[in-house]
């Protein structure tokens, strides 16, 4: 079995080496036991674009190498602690689900998209196994966080009450997001970001300054309602005009700079109560879960020794 593995691995090797024969396989950051090379970036940036369907060129290539090596190193964190808590189970019909919509955001099939990986010099199994860490990722937050997430009936039959009774009007978002590590992050630096952005524009900020993958879309998350959101941002946006932008709003160890693109109002129209009731205590688990998740791994990048070698 050994002798097998070995030679998988020369042969994995080879192929990767005719695949990216440039590449210099030097290591770029150890996180805990787990190595990240030259290879993993380049693989990881390369499916960051053919996900997001930008173009492969160098500017692109440039653009989104900081953010593609923040998401190995997220992801050997994430790993790293599943492999600590020995869990394997996922949601396996929301990762078929991803996939499917990839696809479709593409106006292709499955099967389209793994000849597209194949087209590309890159691994569509790998890429799946990198997806899995993510959805295992979940599972264990919410085994760990579980009795933590209990949510407040009375507010859930108030809120219900108020939306079937006299109706409710909710405000939705069209924003935004710039994305900074809040570690060592000076005022002076502050300052100069805003700057930026007052002289050449919030999206030529998103590019130089992002480090979440949003930034690959402009910085761009489209409309969300705003029991959907975090009341920390809910309350800023509530604040802006239309065009406008927050001040930075710290989550964690990440500072957020948000801009209101556009809102608008809806009315909620409730045609099955129980459905709704199920939905509005859907919306407020996966919150706590989400801030659960964030805080969890803010931890780990405090705790778990990260070298970088660049």
């Amino acid at each position: 079995m050994a002798k097998v593995i070995k030679i998988l691995c020369v042969i994995f090797i080879f192929i990767y080496q005719n695949a990216y024969p440039q590449v210099d396989n030097k290591i770029l950051v150890k996180v805990d036991n787990k190595i990240i090379t030259n290879y993993d970036l380049v693989r990881e940036t390369r499916t960051l674009l053919l996900i997001n369907n930008i173009e492969f060129n160098n500017d692109n290539y440039i653009k989104t190498k900081a953010i593609a090596l923040n998401g190995l190193i997220d992801r050997s964190l994430k790993l790293s602690e599943i492999e600590k808590y020995e869990i394997e189970k996922f949601n396996k019909l929301e990762l078929s689900s991803y996939i499917d919509n990839l696809a479709k955001s593409q106006n292709i099939t499955v099967l389209e998209l793994k000849k597209k990986f194949a087209n590309n010099n890159l691994n569509y199994d790998t890429f799946i196994e990198n997806l899995k860490v993510g959805y295992i990722w979940n599972s264990l937050i919410f085994d760990l966080y579980k009795n933590q997430i209990e949510i407040n009936t009375v507010e859930i039959e108030n809120e219900l009450e108020q939306i079937v009774n006299i109706g409710k009007t909710l405000q939705k978002f069209n924003i935004s997001e710039i994305e900074i590590s809040a570690k060592n992050i000076s005022e002076k630096k502050m300052v100069e970001i805003y700057e930026f952005i007052n002289k050449f524009g919030y999206e030529e900020a998103v590019k130089k300054f992002s480090t979440s993958e949003s930034a690959l879309n402009n910085g761009k998350l489209g409309w969300i309602s705003e029991n959907e959101l975090q009341n920390v941002y809910s309350r800023e946006l509530k604040k802006l005009k239309v065009g406008e932008i927050t001040q930075p709003i710290k989550k964690n160890n990440k500072l957020i700079i948000l801009k209101l693109n556009d809102k608008e109002t809806e009315q909620k129209i409730v045609e099955n109560i129980e459905e709704l009731r199920k939905k509005l205590i859907n919306q407020k688990k996966n919150k706590k879960l989400n801030l659960f998740s964030k805080s969890h791994l803010s931890q780990l990048e405090r705790t778990v020794l990260v070298e970088k070698y660049e």
